[in-house]
């Protein structure tokens, strides 16, 4: 038979040893999913971006346009300013929007890697110490060290 105190230092390194191995797992999970979620922001982001931009730029060249179009009919005052006002608050709203929709798909990235999160297994110290200590015990009574039958 094995010497009973070399059996429950192996349970004792065994269960330090696993515990290890699960938080080393958690955290390259951890990891992991925070640099998928920084990609994923990172995309929002130009895409966003692209958007903002491409929606300016329509602006710009409905301005050039409305501009050009006052030259050769000679529309000019009120009613050329206020065409233009027009174009700058339509796309000063759609710019608006599409940065609101962008602050929202960063808010639900954000929650979806909070969920993710939640469900990585964690290690469970407690558990594992009192398995290791009830591993530890019965080694102990088999041997006869704590008493028992």
């Amino acid at each position: 038979m094995c010497n009973p105190t070399l059996a429950m230092v192996a349970v004792g390194a065994g269960s330090g040893y696993q515990l290890h191995q699960q938080r080393r797992n958690a955290r390259a999970q951890e990891r992991f999913m925070a640099q998928a979620r920084q990609q994923q922001d990172q995309q929002i982001n130009q895409q966003r971006g692209l958007d903002m931009d491409n929606r300016i730029r329509r602006a710009r060249a409905e301005r050039a346009r409305l501009r050009a179009m006052s030259a050769e009919t000679g529309l000019t005052g009120i009613t050329m300013s206020t065409l233009l006002r027009d174009v700058d608050f339509q796309s000063g709203r759609d710019v608006a929007t599409l940065e609101q929709n962008r602050q929202n798909q960063l808010t639900d990235s954000q929650m979806r890697h909070q969920s993710n999160l939640n469900q990585i297994s964690q290690p469970d110290f407690l558990g594992t110490a009192l398995n290791a200590g009830l591993q530890v015990y019965g080694i102990g009574q088999q041997a006869g060290k704590w008493g028992g039958p």
